[in-house]
C-alpha cells in the first residue's frame, strides 16, 4: 500500500525534491521560506496559532491524547476506522478502540509543532507573519526532512563530490511514495479526485513558490484551477500563501539583483 503525506509541510518537501536524486527544483532560501509558511500552516489548521491582522498569536490549544489513525477492524479493505484521531482521556490510554479493538494512542500536538508554537507564545509581542517565515526558514527543511525519516519516508545518504568533498542528501525509501503527493494533486488540479483541506493548501504552496511546471507541467492550464481552491481556504490560510508568495518573491529578487 503506498501511503499519503497528511502534513503540508511534508507534502511540500516531497514536491520540492527529486524523489530518486534527493536534489531541490528551488534554492535553499526560497525553499526554506517555503516549508516555513508550510508549517505555519499546520500550526493554524491544528489551532496552535492563529492569525489576526498580519500577526501571529498563540492558539492556546493544551496538549491532548488521540488515536493513531488506523484501518476500521485492522481491514485496509474497510478503510479508515471514524475514531481515527478522536482524542482520548489519559486514563483510557490503554484502552484499545471500543470499535476495531486497535490500540494506540499519540500526544499531540507533535514535538515539533510544539516547540515551533512555545517559540511563538515566548515573545512578548505578537509579530508579524513575515517575520515568523523569516524565522523558521533558516532550520525548516531540515526540521521537515528529519520528521519524514522519523515516519519512514526518507534516509540520509552520504557522498562524495567531484571534488572529493563529502555531503549528505535525503533520499526517498520508497520512490512511488514520495512521488504520490504530485500524481495526486495533478488529479486534484484536473477534477479527477476531489479536494480536502489538504490538498487547497499544499496546491497554495505550489502556487507560491512558482512550482506549479513542476508539478502540473502546463502551469497556465492549472492556475485557474489552483485559484479556486484557494479561494475555499480561511481568510488567515490566504493571507499565510500570499505572505509566502511575497517573501518567496523577494528573495529571488535579492539572489538575481
Amino acid at each position: 500500500m503506498i501511503r499519503d503525506a497528511e502534513r503540508p509541510a511534508d507534502s511540500l518537501w516531497l514536491l520540492a525534491h527529486d524523489a530518486g536524486t534527493g536534489r531541490a527544483y528551488l534554492g535553499p532560501r526560497v525553499l526554506g521560506l517555503g516549508l516555513a509558511g508550510a508549517l505555519l500552516a499546520e500550526l493554524v489548521l491544528g489551532g496552535l496559532v492563529r492569525i489576526d491582522g498580519g500577526l501571529v498569536y498563540d492558539g492556546g490549544l493544551q496538549p491532548y491524547l488521540r488515536r493513531v489513525k488506523h484501518y476500521a477492524r485492522g481491514l485496509y479493505i474497510v478503510g479508515w476506522c471514524p475514531l481515527s484521531y478522536r482524542p482520548v482521556h489519559r486514563a483510557d490510554a490503554d484502552t484499545p478502540c471500543p470499535r476495531c479493538l486497535v490500540e494506540g494512542v499519540e500526544e499531540m500536538p507533535e514535538p515539533m509543532m510544539r516547540q515551533l508554537r512555545q517559540r511563538i507564545a515566548a515573545e512578548r509581542r505578537p509579530r508579524s507573519v513575515a517575520d515568523w517565515l523569516t524565522v523558521f526558514s533558516q532550520d525548516a527543511p531540515e526540521r521537515v526532512a528529519e520528521r519524514l525519516a522519523q515516519d519512514g519516508w526518507l534516509f540520509r545518504q552520504s557522498y562524495r563530490t567531484l571534488l572529493g568533498q563529502r555531503r549528505e542528501r535525503w533520499l526517498a525509501v520508497q520512490y512511488l511514495e514520495a512521488d504520490k503527493p504530485a500524481w495526486t494533486l495533478r488529479k486534484v488540479v484536473q477534477g479527477e479526485q476531489p479536494a480536502d483541506l489538504h490538498h487547497r493548501v499544499v496546491a497554495g504552496f505550489v502556487e507560491a513558490l512558482g512550482l506549479s511546471h513542476t508539478v502540473f507541467g502546463d502551469a497556465r492550464e492549472a492556475r485557474d484551477a489552483v485559484a479556486a481552491l484557494q479561494a475555499q481556504l480561511s481568510p488567515p490560510l490566504r493571507y499565510l500563501l500570499e505572505q509566502t508568495k511575497t517573501v518567496a518573491a523577494d528573495a529571488v529578487m535579492a539572489h538575481t539583483g
